[in-house]
């Protein structure tokens, strides 16, 4: 097995083991019923990535990277949404909720067409890395502008809070930039760039 399957596998596993437990803390909260669905997205984001890095032909690789890109979709409007309702800001901007969970639907059902990826290219870690079509190209700053608006979100209301909501704010804040660093680690392989993904390793942080 390869460390990066392995990398994937390990993350899924410790990220399911922290949903579970946020979910069971308080099983009424709408905020970890939320962080439980974000675990879950990531989790099935990074077992398919796993599973994408041992894939022994082509067909079997695009197969799970069509299920991992899902999961990767999900999480990034389920971070959205979480960070909404820790900033009670849920009711203020629901229809932009409705949208984007409309909009993440759409790129799903685009990720199955032929427009996903142009090719496959072989670097030295990995036999099957995909090179960017339209709907790649897509989903790609659909996730990205979405991870950088909450991001901004929360920084912008940050300096609002205090007490403990400012300290939990603090270290979500502090997650999602592991976060950023980790997942922008994979994004230049499907431009022709051979940087090895180190940052798939942080995803679980």
């Amino acid at each position: 097995m390869s460390i990066l399957a392995f990398s994937g596998f390990i993350n899924c596993f410790l990220i399911l083991i922290l949903g579970i437990f946020v979910y069971f803390r308080n099983k009424s909260k709408k905020e970890n019923q939320i962080f439980f669905l974000f675990s879950l997205a990531l989790s099935f984001w990074q077992i398919n990535y796993g599973f994408w890095q041992i894939a022994q032909s082509e067909e079997e690789s695009l197969f799970f990277l069509r299920l991992l890109m899902i999961g990767s979709i999900f999480s990034s409007v389920f971070l959205y949404h979480l960070g909404l309702i820790l900033l009670n800001l849920q009711k203020k901007r629901r229809k932009s909720l409705i949208w984007l969970y409309s909009i993440s639907f759409l790129i799903i059902i685009l990720i199955f067409t032929p427009f996903f990826i142009s090719k496959t290219k072989a670097y030295s870690f990995y036999s099957y890395w995909p090179q960017a079509g339209i709907v790649a190209n897509l989903n790609i700053i659909w996730g990205l502008a979405l991870v950088i608006i909450t991001f901004g979100t929360l920084i912008k209301n940050y300096f609002q809070l205090t007490g403990e909501k400012k300290n939990q704010i603090g270290y979500f804040i502090l997650a999602l930039g592991i976060a950023i660093i980790g997942g922008i680690f994979n994004v230049p392989q499907w431009y022709g760039i051979e940087l090895y993904p180190y940052g798939n390793f942080l995803i679980f942080l």
